[in-house]
């Protein structure tokens, strides 16, 4: 569950350490004092981590500026310099060890680490619902609540708070949070998604077609599925089961490697007016089935 919430006077009172994105470390005045959130295995290479503030050494006058900047943009559906705004009681070293730990995760036994980007706003706005409680509990440790800023809006995501959270495995959720990749990548190009619970109901919804074509059409490549979930959501829920796109399937299925054809170049074969007449199709099939959506 999340609630809305508004910037004031006290909001780095109660916010007191914010997360800034590796690629906008250089707006963050030195005298910040910000810190790099590196996982052990990056060493010395720590250029693009992103950076733990605590706004208990940031001077009051830059407080003040960055709240005026942070409500325009915000308020502008505009990126903010804070990813995440962290309330926790925790020390600021404790805190930077567990981020650290948390921003890197294996997705094989035996594979490298790879960076657990959990501090993007549109990102980290889907992991209630693919963690889990439990899953939540374990991310956030000392994390009372986190601010996220992202479509216009401040919310707050409460630290479940869930015993156990230790010993949380992630290797059950590893699909899903790969996944996301493509998720994200669809939901920016939707339109009309208003606010952050918006981008929770795309998610989950767009999650569900990327599923049904790994595991329908064994699509596995990163674009193809963006362009499956994008055919998706612009032309009918149902479009592939369509004689055009089963046809479509059939060739992929039927080629080989030297053939190098995919599932974009196939459907990019396909005019506007031929995804309108599957849309009229499809709708005229649903209305027969007694099943209008």
């Amino acid at each position: 569950m999340s609630d809305t919430i508004e910037l004031d006077h006290r909001f780095f009172e109660r916010y007191r350490y914010a997360i800034i994105d590796g690629e906008r470390r250089d707006e963050v005045p030195a005298h910040w004092s910000g810190v790099p959130i590196a996982p052990a295995f990056l060493e010395k290479d720590t250029a693009r981590c992103p950076l733990l503030i605590d706004f208990c050494v940031v001077p009051e006058v830059d407080r003040n500026m960055l709240l005026d900047h942070l409500e325009v943009v915000v308020a502008a559906r505009e990126e903010s310099l804070i990813s995440l705004a962290l309330a926790s009681t925790k020390a600021f070293r404790p805190l930077l060890r567990h981020l650290a730990e948390r921003l890197a995760i294996r997705v094989a036994s035996g594979g490298l680490p790879r960076q657990f980007r959990y501090f993007d706003p549109g990102t980290f706005i889907q992991l209630p619902d693919v963690l889990g409680s439990l899953g939540m509990s374990w991310l956030l440790g000392p994390v009372d609540a986190v601010a996220v800023p992202w479509l216009g809006e401040w919310r707050r995501y409460g630290n479940p708070g869930e015993a156990g959270a230790a010993h949380f495995d992630l290797k059950r959720q590893i699909d899903a949070l790969q996944a996301l990749s493509v998720v994200n990548r669809v939901l920016t190009q939707l339109p009309n998604i208003q606010d952050q619970d918006a981008w929770r109901q795309k998610s989950l919804a767009t999650r569900r077609i990327v599923d049904h074509a790994r595991h329908v059409h064994a699509l596995d490549v990163r674009d193809d599925l963006v362009a499956f979930a994008m055919h998706a959501w612009q032309w009918h829920p149902a479009f592939d089961r369509h004689p055009v796109l089963q046809q479509l399937f059939a060739e992929l299925a039927a080629a080989r490697p030297e053939d190098e054809i995919d599932y974009r170049e196939l459907t990019g074969r396909l005019q506007d007016a031929d995804w309108q007449g599957i849309v009229r199709d499809m709708q005229n099939t649903t209305i027969a089935e007694g099943n209008p959506r």
